[in-house]
């Protein structure tokens, strides 16, 4: 393959329809993937009948089968396969529009000093599509709140702290950092993408985030602990371990303070502290309790862990 060869790597758990939309936009695409690699689990026999059938007639379609749960080793195994100088990583309930590669190679072509590059995933969610615009988009603030909007954001290209999960890296760079084995969870290993990306731009490289490099994202059912449900304890207490131990590591020892105080007594919505959850008791009234405690647990796991890890460097 040439000095700008993609292979895109779809990580997949039982979801053959949505796989099946997936595949018909890479290969819809104005420029053309030069591989594409499937990564499935070793018990998810549906999958691998679809894609043995599935590869008989797509020369381009390679797939490998991992009998470790979690997009962490489906991506770990799929990256090691991979041929192109670029991989871009995609979600199998994602539809990319036909430019998505087309756009993503002109980036690593222009400027080489970019690691990666991610655009806005259009969320469909019951039949409807958020078209929301917001203009900060991939943001670590100082308190260590995380904004995202990675699916809202819209205006011109910019350089951000963080790529949502469906993005493309040079190989050599995925090669170099790799993913963080240490979080939790046993399927989607929620924020998995923040560790990436600051493992990336720890390493001096840029990160470009452009609305105009687009794809339909469809919200798959997930069938593992990390389920999508405002009062999944474990799929709380997961997130938040994982996103705490992945910010600690790039903080110094004042904002790693702030930090503490700030998810102790303030949080998000999504990981509530106490004035959170303050907020959220007319919503979830006693569940309320359940939410912030799940938060707190998995925020104080992922300062365990990350202590653990100090230990281990020092």
């Amino acid at each position: 393959m040439d000095s700008n060869s993609i292979t895109v790597v779809v990580p997949t758990y039982r979801r053959t329809a949505d796989l099946e939309k997936c595949l018909i936009s890479l290969n819809g695409q104005i420029r053309e993937p030069d591989e594409i690699v499937v990564v499935c689990r070793e018990n998810d026999l549906a999958t691998i009948d679809f894609l043995e059938r599935k590869s008989l007639n797509d020369l381009k379609l390679r797939y490998i089968k991992v009998s470790e749960a979690g997009a962490i080793a489906s991506m770990s195994a799929g990256v090691e396969l991979a041929s192109g100088n670029i991989v871009a990583l995609i979600d199998d309930d994602a539809y990319a529009w036909p430019d998505w590669l087309l756009r993503i190679e002109k980036y690593f072509s222009l400027d080489a000093t970019i690691g990666g590059v991610g655009g806005r995933y259009w969320d469909h969610y019951e039949g409807i599509v958020d078209d929301g615009n917001e203009s900060v988009v991939g943001k670590i603030q100082y308190s260590g709140r995380v904004i995202g909007n990675h699916y809202r954001g819209f205006g011109n290209p910019r350089e951000v702290d963080i790529l949502n999960g469906i993005s493309a890296y040079r190989k050599s760079i995925l090669d170099e950092v790799g993913f963080d084995n240490r979080l939790k969870g046993s399927g989607a290993q929620v924020h998995w993408e923040i560790a990436l990306s600051l493992r990336i731009k720890s390493k001096g490289w840029k990160l470009i985030y452009d609305p105009s490099i687009s794809v339909n994202h469809y919200r798959g059912k997930r069938y593992d602990e990390d389920q999508r449900s405002p009062l999944n304890s474990i799929a709380i207490s997961n997130a938040t371990h994982n996103e705490t131990l992945v910010l600690l590591e790039y903080m110094n020892p004042f904002r790693r303070l702030v930090f503490i105080v700030w998810f102790l007594s303030v949080g998000t919505i999504a990981a509530p502290g106490v004035i959170q959850a303050l907020r959220l008791l007319p919503r979830y009234r006693l569940d309320t309790f359940k939410y912030l405690i799940a938060s707190l647990r998995g925020r104080m796991w992922g300062v365990k862990s990350w202590m653990n890890s100090v230990k281990k460097s020092a």
